[in-house]
């Protein structure tokens, strides 16, 4: 039971980051500063953190993101500017493709249960006189 125990702690912490990163996605790609054009760079800064994140992560590494922001932004700029209808398809793309994680973690999860279950019961008749 251990095992499946720690199976699962895996994959639930696995599902937490990917769940994270693609609440990430959704904020950076959802944001309205790159519509506004010009030098959307100076509102970098005004982007919300929630205080609960920026606690957990420290300011080092919210400061980390928004300078990564900055450096990828004109690229990324460019790549939201070229799909003008992405802005309503954004949440829809980052929901299927959350969900599609997850159903492969979910997989993963009990290819693991099945795996442990197999070397329990290969172990249980190894140990079986005869």
């Amino acid at each position: 039971m251990v095992w499946h125990g720690l199976a699962w702690s895996l994959v639930l912490v696995v599902w937490g980051v990917w769940s994270f990163a693609c609440w990430l996605a959704q904020l950076v790609v959802g944001w309205d500063g790159w519509r506004q054009g010009g030098d959307w760079a100076a509102h970098v800064p005004e982007i919300p953190v929630p205080e609960w994140l920026a606690a957990m992560l420290g300011l080092e590494w919210v400061q980390a993101l928004r300078s990564a922001l900055v450096e990828w932004g004109p690229e990324l700029q460019g790549w939201l500017q070229s799909w003008p209808d992405l802005g309503a398809i954004a949440s829809g793309l980052v929901t299927t493709v959350w969900v599609v994680g997850t159903v492969v973690l979910v997989l993963v999860g009990l290819a693991l249960s099945a795996f442990i279950a197999f070397l329990r019961r290969a172990s249980a008749a190894a140990k079986r006189p005869g």
